[in-house]
């Protein structure tokens, strides 16, 4: 069975930035949807 509505799992750019970039997940969620830690 595929799973390809809205939950498709987590996005390749915020796996980059945890894995590659050594980011915390949440920063790179936040920049992910664009939004800043005072907008939390």
């Amino acid at each position: 069975m595929s799973y390809t509505g809205l939950y498709s799992g987590i996005p390749q750019e915020v796996v980059e930035a945890h894995v590659l970039r050594n980011e915390p997940l949440i920063k790179a969620w936040r920049e992910y949807h664009g939004i800043t830690q005072e907008e939390k």
